[in-house]
């Protein structure tokens, strides 16, 4: 019998709050570093936390909740990504200008490769082919192939790029600006912004939808979940969420979506089909990174 975990880092509390979903009855809390910020998953029933003034990645056995590896990083770990069928983990260091490479067989560090400045996201493509690094502080989305690593080259963004997400053929990336009130669609083949729109602001949380026709943006201004068309971005609706919605989680067949809630430490449930919050539970101080793992 498989079950479906939600694990909400709270970085106001270092904290990981797991839930059963989509009840989202808490399962328990476990302990995490010093200002987590974000989690990925790296297998069925283990997960990965960035852990900004810990300068560290810890590493969580999801059913149990226990510590099970401490990697250490560099100043302001924050984002992460994972590659699996090349078996490594990636960890953006927002205050190091860097991103650290790890093996995951041996949890080793591999390699450093130099980003640009306040690098806070990263992200690989699901073809495994190309890594996104967004870059707070230089306003711009550094791209590397993965091959060699080496750098392919950045695209300009606007004021604070952040959330990150990449569509399910790798040809597009969604970056949200923090700082400026915009999301932009970039073309990932030829290295060039394919749309802009102004869609409220503190856009932390971007996911292109399964379907390949919409994605989904957090919009602190509004409190809201964003649903918008591609390419153009266009707002399709507006799913009112807590407060200061941060990041968000996708369930795969695109039905359902979590949302944390910054301003009123709480996470979301969404109903994607019906565009409707159908439950809100609390969590502890500040929530950013959200991650399902199904075991």
């Amino acid at each position: 019998m498989t079950e479906t975990l939600a694990c909400a880092v709270s970085t106001g509390s270092d904290r990981i709050d797991v839930l059963r979903f989509p009840t989202l009855e808490r399962v328990r809390l476990c302990a995490t570093g010093e200002t987590p910020m974000t989690a990925v998953a790296v297998a069925a029933d283990l997960f990965a936390v960035g852990c900004s003034d810990g300068a560290e990645v810890r590493l969580h056995h999801a059913p149990s909740g226990a510590t099970v590896g401490i990697l250490p990083a560099e100043r302001g770990a924050a984002g992460l990504a994972c590659a699996p069928s090349r078996g490594l983990l990636f960890v953006a260091n927002e205050f190091a200008n860097s991103v650290t490479v790890y093996e995951t067989s041996t949890w080793s560090r591999r390699d450093r490769l130099e980003a640009g400045r306040g690098p806070c996201e990263v992200l690989v493509t699901p073809d495994e082919r190309l890594l996104l690094v967004s870059n707070e502080e230089s306003n711009d989305l550094s791209v590397y192939d993965l091959q060699q690593p080496q750098p392919l080259g950045a695209v300009r963004i606007p004021d604070g790029p952040l959330g990150l997400a990449s569509s399910a053929d790798s040809r597009w990336a969604l970056v949200g600006s923090f700082l400026a009130p915009t999301v932009t669609l970039v073309d990932l083949e030829r290295l060039s912004v394919a749309a802009e729109r102004t869609i409220g602001s503190l856009h932390m949380g971007v996911r292109f939808l399964p379907d390949g026709e919409r994605a989904l943006v957090t919009d602190s201004e509004w409190n809201t979940l964003t649903v918008v068309r591609l390419p153009d971005l266009k707002p399709l609706s507006r799913i009112t969420v807590g407060a200061g919605p941060a990041m968000v989680a996708i369930t795969p067949d695109g039905c359902s979506a979590l949302v944390t809630n910054r301003c009123d430490d709480s996470l979301s449930l969404v109903d994607l089909d019906r565009s409707k919050e159908v439950h809100r539970v609390p969590v502890g101080l500040s929530p950013t990174g959200i991650v399902l793992l199904t075991s």
